[in-house]
């Protein structure tokens, strides 16, 4: 079809377009003739004066961009040079149409040196190891793996290095002997528990006996405290069972009062119904007057409502004893839910605080070796690991802080901290070891 002549690109704005298009290119660097496209990459697509047309596609899993006019094209493994000359050779046979003022199309041409074309955003690089906040990462053309380590908040250990380590180890000191105490002291109150679950009256230091312990020392303190708590509360226990053992006591002597009480009214309450019985047998031959008779109507009465309240005192120390027995009998139970969630609990801080302390050795180990390279008057370099994918196939190399970092790379940081001698930093305390 003959391009119109209002449609025609004038040498001017083709000037224009290669210009702006090299303005563009220049964001991917010297990077953009060698570097290969791959799933992820943001590629952004303009022509030049119909900016309605432009936009970014990412790269899909099939390899594959898509683009306003020209539609899918492959892009996986090409070069942004050799994907342009790609796309342009197809924006060269495309047109569309144009809608004009009097409702007609006007059938658009497009010239390849109108295409602009750059990428946009690369896919995201790895890196994992020995940094802070270890993922995905945003990549930047002319990236270095210091650089890298920097977007991935600096490496896991660089708040001790401080410029006075010697400082920082006495501070770590101290909090690995408080976290030391504390285990010391979850391990004892742990013994003790489980010996009282045992019933037994003492208990044994994990490892060694009490005895053992010296008497001055802060174990052999934590051990006497820990006892003298074992004695105390074995000590309320029995209290608390003799309390309720005198209180069944009383209620039992209570109780055979109130029975001998009820016999007492039930037989007075019989006498006074037989005493009824013959005063109505003397007011029907008419011997004695009708006062007699009611004056053996309320002695019936009242001796029944005796008996009544006597019958209801009687009931209630029943109920009193059942609950007496029941305590007697839940005293023990309940103590072994009570120690059983004690224990549950204390193992639990005993957890948390080796876990605490382990990672005060860690620290210190560290900061230790800092102070030793320091001394020294040497530097430990990390150990830098980059796996990169070429020509299709995982490539693993070496590096160091200055290497540049690709799209699509997993670096691996190394600080060697594994390797470091923790000799001198095991528990103190005997009692403190699992």
């Amino acid at each position: 079809m003959p391009l119109p002549r209002s449609s025609k690109i004038s040498r001017t704005i083709v000037s224009t377009a290669v210009a702006v298009m090299s303005l563009i290119g220049s964001n991917a660097g010297a990077m953009a003739g060698e570097y290969k496209l791959q799933t992820g990459d943001t590629i952004e697509f303009g022509i030049v004066g119909y900016p309605e047309l432009s936009r970014r596609s990412v790269v899909d899993l099939d390899g594959t961009v898509v683009m306003p006019v020209i539609g899918n094209i492959e892009a996986r493994d090409l070069s942004l040079s050799e994907l342009r000359t790609k796309a342009a050779a197809k924006l060269n046979s495309k047109s569309i149409p144009m809608p004009k003022a009097d409702g007609s199309d006007n059938w658009i041409v497009f010239n390849p040196d109108q295409l602009l074309l750059d990428v946009a955003e690369y896919r995201p690089f790895f890196i994992s190891g020995d940094v802070n906040t270890p993922g995905p990462q945003t990549f930047r053309p002319g990236m270095t793996v210091r650089q890298a380590v920097t977007s991935a908040g600096d490496y896991q250990m660089k708040r001790v290095r401080v410029d006075n380590p010697y400082m920082l180890l006495a501070q770590m000191k101290g909090e690995f002997d408080s976290f030391s105490a504390q285990v010391d002291a979850s391990v004892l109150k742990i013994a003790r528990i489980q010996a009282q679950l045992d019933d037994k009256s003492s208990f044994d230091v994990p490892g060694q006996k009490k005895a053992q312990l010296p008497p001055n020392s802060l174990a052999g303190q934590l051990s006497h405290l820990e006892q003298s708590q074992m004695t105390a509360l074995d000590s309320d226990l029995k209290k608390e069972k003799a309390a309720l053992e005198l209180s069944i006591q009383k209620a039992g002597r209570r109780m055979d009062l109130l029975e001998r009480q009820q016999d007492t009214d039930r037989q007075g309450m019989k006498e006074d119904v037989d005493e009824l019985k013959r005063v109505k047998d003397l007011f029907d031959k008419g011997l004695i007057p009708i006062t007699r008779v009611n004056d053996a109507q309320r002695s019936v009465l009242l001796s029944s409502t005796r008996d009544l309240q006597t019958s209801a005192q009687v009931a209630q120390l029943e109920l009193e004893q059942v609950q007496l027995d029941r305590s007697r009998e839940k005293l023990d139970e309940q103590r072994r839910i009570d120690l059983m969630k004690e224990l549950q609990i204390e193992k639990v801080n005993l957890a948390q605080t080796r876990a605490k302390l382990e990672s005060v050795i860690s620290q210190m180990t560290y900061v230790d070796a800092l102070r030793s390279d320091m001394a020294a008057g040497r530097t430990q370099k990390p150990k830098i690991t980059i796996t990169r994918r070429v020509d299709g196939k995982s490539t693993e190399v070496d590096g160091d802080e200055d290497t540049e970092v690709m799209p699509g790379d997993v670096i691996s940081v190394d600080l060697g901290l594994n390797d470091l001698d923790k000799a001198g930093l095991e528990l103190p305390s005997a009692v403190a070891k699992p």
